[in-house]
């Protein structure tokens, strides 16, 4: 910017754009010496533009003098909230039976090598969530918290080197909760890493998984069955099946739910698993995936099966299926995108599948398993509204079946396919 006077007394004006003239020159120079703008870096002030919402937020706080807000300092956690407390080397089994149900039990920080199993309705919780309980099973136990307590809660601890088996849990309750039976573990703030087996794995009605980060899983992340009402939100999981120990079409990748009614599947940010990022197999009645980002999975992003509708919106998928299939037209060998294989009447609506070697399949496969509650899977129905599919490599969108009847196939102008310009 140019000086706004000269020593001889010979005013120049701010902005080399509004000269002495300009009907708001007064006004410009005024809150420019106010501080309340500054123009742009080349000397302009560009007069005739628009103002953003954000642009007037900046002037408002500069005029009103006004200091941006400052994050109130954190709480400490209440002291005298722990029914029992436990430190390193304690025999914590014990605490928790000493402690009864319902007790709340602090970890003090510090590492732990145990598996345990808690009391209905114990909460367990680190005593310091900046600084938390380390859970470790030294690559030699097999289950941290496991048991068929219902109502178990388990609070920003972390948990690592447990050696679990294929579909065996390294945190996991009620494990023989079939049925439909009481549930209702709640796994929140947590740090689950560098495990075998399932990260997570909840039956039971009210599984809820919040606020977690699953990494490194030795064949899933999570999963959630048999129980009502299940929620999975904002949760990281990560780098599920990476050593390829297990073939994901089995069972690997991300997650594998089944056997649940009304599931959530809300704000999870799937990556780079080796296998489906999202995947619910066999009696699924009523999912909700919404808002989620699925990326760099080696499987479909979203995989829906033998099931009983869903309603997938607002999600974000990209380069799903890598290394993709030699056909990558062939849509028999899903990779990336959706799919949707028998998976009863499902409302895909406002999602972006971006560079996924596939883009949507919907798929019939003659596979009418029911489940516990006798809701019997169907054909596969499509509804398709206002989903974006760009730069897909292979099979864009459409149904196909290897056995009976062709899926129902609803897709309308309101869904567009875009290509970047190269």
């Amino acid at each position: 910017m140019m000086e706004a006077s000269l020593s001889k007394g010979v005013t120049v004006p701010t902005f080399s754009d509004v000269p002495e003239d300009h009907i708001f020159y007064d006004d410009i120079e005024a809150i420019y010496a106010a501080g309340i703008t500054t123009g742009y870096p080349d000397g302009t002030y560009r007069p005739w533009e628009e103002v953003t919402r954000g642009q007037m937020a900046a002037y408002l706080r500069r005029a009103l003098d006004l200091e941006p807000p400052q994050p109130p300092d954190p709480e400490p956690p209440p002291s005298g909230i722990w029914d029992a407390e436990v430190n390193p080397g304690d025999d914590v089994q014990a605490v928790l039976m000493n402690a009864g149900n319902g007790a709340i039990v602090g970890f003090n920080p510090g590492i732990y090598r145990v598996t345990i199993e808690p009391l209905p309705g114990q909460i367990l919780m680190s005593t310091e969530p900046d600084h938390r309980a380390i859970l470790d099973g030294l690559q030699e136990l097999r289950q941290a918290i496991v048991g068929e307590s219902p109502n178990v809660k388990i609070l920003d601890l972390e948990v690592t080197g447990y050696v679990a088996g294929s579909q065996q849990a390294v945190i996991g309750g009620p494990q023989n909760a079939l049925h439909f039976k009481p549930g209702g573990w709640e796994i929140d703030g947590c740090y689950v890493h560098d495990n075998g087996g399932v990260g997570i794995l909840l039956r039971g009605n009210g599984a809820t998984i919040t606020n977690t980060r699953i990494i490194r899983q030795d064949q899933l992340g999570f999963g959630v069955g048999f129980g009502y009402d299940g929620l999975v939100e904002d949760v990281e999981v990560a780098y599920a099946n990476f050593n390829d120990r297990y073939n994901w079409e089995f069972e690997g990748g991300g997650c594998k739910n089944w056997e649940s009614d009304r599931l959530t599947l809300r704000r999870i940010y799937s990556h780079d698993n080796h296998g489906p990022g999202l995947w619910c197999d066999n009696a699924n009645v009523d999912t909700l995936y919404e808002n989620n980002r699925v990326e760099d999975n080696q499987g479909p992003g979203i995989f829906h099966e033998i099931s009983h509708g869903a309603i997938i919106r607002s999600n974000i998928l990209r380069r799903n299926g890598y290394p993709a299939p030699t056909d990558v037209n062939h849509p028999y060998k899903p990779h990336g995108g959706f799919l949707l294989a028998q998976a009863g009447e499902v409302y895909l609506e406002d999602n972006l599948v971006e560079q996924d070697v596939h883009g949507v399949v919907a798929l019939n496969q003659c596979r009418n398993w029911s489940s516990h509650i006798g809701v019997t899977s169907g054909n596969t129905l499509v509804y398709a509204r206002r989903n974006v599919l760009r730069d897909i490599v292979g099979f864009l969108a459409g149904p196909v079946t290897d056995c009976g009847e062709m899926p129902v196939w609803d897709w309308d102008d309101s869904n567009t396919i875009e290509y970047s310009d190269t």
